[in-house]
Formats: C-alpha cells, sequence, structure tokens
C-alpha cells in the first residue's frame, strides 16, 4: 500500500510538472512571437504563465522533499556524526509535516472564498490557480512520512 500511494504521488507529479511545462513553454513563446514580431501582446499570457510557475514552483518544490533536496543547512551536517545527521533530519521531515499540515488546513479553509474569485483575464476561479498549494502538500506529507518510515527500519 505504502508503496502504490508514493508511485501515485510520483506519477501524479510527473503528469502535473509536463503538462504545466508544455504550457508554459507554448504560453510564454506564443506571446514573445506576438509581443515582437506581430507587435500585438497577448493580454491573457502574462496571467497564464504567471499561475503555471506558481504550479510548477510548488511540484519541484515536493520533488525536492522526494528528493531530500529542501532547503538546509548545508554547511552543518558536514560536521556532525552520522546519528546526529539522521535525528536532525528526522526533526526537518517532522517539521515539513506539520507546516504542510498547517498549509493544507488553511488553503481548504480558503478555498469557498477563493472560488467566487475569477482572473482577470482568463476568468478562471483563482481557487483552481492554488489548488496547487494543497496537492503538493499533500504530496511533501507523503514524501516525508515515507522517509520517516524508512529510517525507522
Amino acid at each position: 500500500m505504502k508503496d502504490y500511494i508514493i508511485k501515485l504521488a510520483d506519477h501524479i507529479i510527473e503528469i502535473l510538472m509536463v503538462i504545466v511545462s508544455i504550457i508554459l513553454l507554448v504560453v510564454v513563446f506564443t506571446n514573445v512571437i506576438f509581443r515582437y514580431v506581430i507587435r500585438s501582446p497577448l493580454s491573457w499570457a502574462n496571467e497564464i504563465a504567471r499561475y503555471g510557475l506558481v504550479w510548477w514552483v510548488f511540484l519541484g518544490s515536493a520533488l525536492a522533499v522526494k528528493k531530500d533536496r529542501h532547503i538546509a543547512l548545508s554547511f552543518i551536517p558536514k560536521h556532525l556524526k552520522l546519528s546526529i545527521n539522521i535525528i536532525r533530519k528526522k526533526i526537518i521531515h517532522c517539521l515539513l509535516i506539520l507546516y504542510n499540515i498547517v498549509l493544507v488546513y488553511n488553503t481548504i479553509k480558503i478555498f469557498p472564498k477563493l472560488y467566487h474569485q475569477m482572473t482577470p483575464f482568463t476568468r478562471f476561479p483563482i481557487a483552481w490557480m492554488y489548488a496547487i498549494i494543497p496537492i503538493s502538500a499533500l504530496i511533501m506529507i507523503i514524501y516525508s512520512l515515507n522517509w520517516l518510515i524508512s529510517k525507522n527500519k
């Protein structure tokens, strides 16, 4: 069951990263063509690119947690014993789990207010744009729990 959940999270990230990357590439390239060749920039392109980049960053953050490449002080582990370093990493993953639980809770709490607000040009609900926050936070929780479980064996 654990392996299935990790593989599902991996699959979700891979699919979303590919989709968002393709959308960003097409939209930004099209906007450059329209802006500099046709001399008529697309008003909606900057909005799509902005929200696409937000999605891309949050998905990348989840991927960084999986690969244990999240933000950390890199000079400290070099001077610690292996056992102390494992304890430090366990504390970091516990804090990541706590932070992401708070993030999921508060994001879901404000979703009803966001769903009625629309983006200026594309008229998408803002909630769709911010949906990546609880998605990536849940995936980060899964990855951190997996790390903690695998290190306790």
